[in-house]
C-alpha cells in the first residue's frame, strides 16, 4: 500500500527567504512569485513568524431585538511579518536594506518596497513544498535580544516588516 505524501504535516524547519523590489510588470511578478532571481537569496533565518489574515467585524445589534446580533465582515488585517536570525559580520540584502532604512541618517526618506518570498522546503531542500508572496513590504522595526555573559546563547537579530497582503501558493 502506498503511502499519500500530501496528507501528512509538513515540518517547518526547512525554508527559504527571497526578497525583490516591488515594481510591476512582468518580469518583477515573476521573480515574486519564483524566486528564481538566485542573486536576491538572502542569509538563513532561524524562524519566521506573523503569516496571518484576520477578517475584522462589527457587531450590530437590530432595533428592538435584545437577544440577536449580527456580526459585519470590515476588512483584513494583517500582522507584521517577523524574521529572526542569528547575527553574522557580512550582512544580506534585507539586513542592509532594512539597516539602510531605519538606522542610518538621511536628509529625506523615500520608502523602497520590496516582494518578498518565503518558500518552505522538503526535508533535502530541493522541493518548494508551499510559498507565501508578501507584497509592499518595508521595515519597520529591527531589534537585538540583549547580551548575557552568563548565558551563552547567540546574539539574535529580530527584524519586523510590514506589508500590504499576501499571496499563498
Amino acid at each position: 500500500m502506498e503511502v499519500d505524501k500530501n496528507i501528512y504535516p509538513v515540518v517547518g524547519f526547512n525554508f527559504r527567504v527571497t526578497s525583490s523590489d516591488a515594481g510591476f510588470g512582468l518580469l518583477g511578478a515573476l521573480q515574486s512569485i519564483t524566486g528564481l532571481d538566485s542573486s536576491q537569496t538572502d542569509a538563513s533565518f532561524q524562524a519566521i513568524s506573523g503569516i496571518k489574515a484576520k477578517l475584522d467585524t462589527q457587531t450590530y445589534s437590530p432595533k428592538g431585538s435584545n437577544n440577536k446580533q449580527v456580526k459585519l465582515p470590515m476588512g483584513v488585517t494583517y500582522e507584521d511579518l517577523e524574521l529572526k536570525r542569528g547575527i553574522v559580520k557580512k550582512d544580506s540584502d534585507i539586513g542592509k536594506w532594512c539597516n539602510n532604512f531605519l538606522t542610518n541618517d538621511q536628509f529625506g526618506y523615500s520608502i523602497n518596497r520590496k516582494t518578498l518570498n518565503v518558500f518552505l522546503l522538503d526535508n533535502n531542500s530541493d522541493k518548494i513544498l508551499m510559498s507565501w508572496t508578501f507584497f509592499n513590504c518595508y521595515p519597520v522595526e529591527i531589534s537585538i535580544d540583549s547580551f548575557d555573559a552568563m548565558d551563552g546563547k547567540l546574539a539574535v537579530e529580530t527584524i519586523k516588516l510590514t506589508y500590504s497582503h499576501f499571496k499563498k501558493s
